[in-house]
């Protein structure tokens, strides 16, 4: 079945202290411009379409993608959207109420200060309003934590008030990846609390 991934080519409103370099690609179709609208994706066929960033939310060819979708009534298709959980406002609640199923991953890696540190300068408060927004509508979300050297100790505590706070969603854990693994919490300068050994 049609399936589109793409990733957004700006737009970063998030300094985030794990990512090295920014890899910049299209990954929906073998088509190898630099855009960010949505006009080679066939709406009359398409049955699935992720968008990653930059974040979704802050650009504005995200926004007319979704209207034409809206004014065209071809909102019965998935849309999945990596977030990050700060830009989710009045006009992203508009257009999302309109489709059936909009899914949501949002990345978050850690409470409070510590997301605040590796994703600087993220509002905490604004990211926990809007999963709990995105919780009470019952839209199927996955929250994706980056285990990395900055996070590795506060890990329990993350889940912990995921589980607690939102226990329908679920939780995804990756190992951050970098350079010369600089950022791995297997690299830790104490290894023995990571590793065990």
């Amino acid at each position: 079945f049609p399936s589109h991934d793409i990733e957004l080519q700006h737009l970063q409103p998030l300094q985030i202290q794990m990512q090295e370099y920014i890899k910049l690609k299209l990954l929906a179709a073998p088509l190898e411009r630099k855009f960010t609208d949505f006009d080679f994706i066939d709406l009359d066929h398409v049955q699935k379409l992720y968008v990653s960033g930059g974040e979704p939310f802050a650009i504005a060819e995200f926004y007319d993608f979704l209207a034409k979708c809206i004014s065209i009534n071809k909102t019965d298709f998935d849309i999945v959207v990596n977030t990050n959980g700060t830009k989710l406002g009045s006009r992203a609640r508009r257009y999302i109420k309109n489709f059936q199923r909009f899914q949501f991953i949002v990345s978050i890696d850690g409470l409070d200060q510590v997301n605040h540190y590796v994703r600087w300068p993220s509002d905490w408060q604004k990211i926990v309003d809007n999963v709990d927004y995105i919780y009470q509508n019952n839209h199927y979300t996955t929250i994706n934590i980056t285990v990395s050297i900055y996070n590795i100790y506060h890990l329990y505590d993350l889940i912990k008030f995921i589980e607690t706070r939102w226990p329908r969603i679920n939780i995804h854990c990756q190992l951050a990846q970098s350079l010369n693994d600089r950022l791995s919490a297997f690299n830790h300068p104490l290894k023995v609390i990571v590793t065990g050994k």
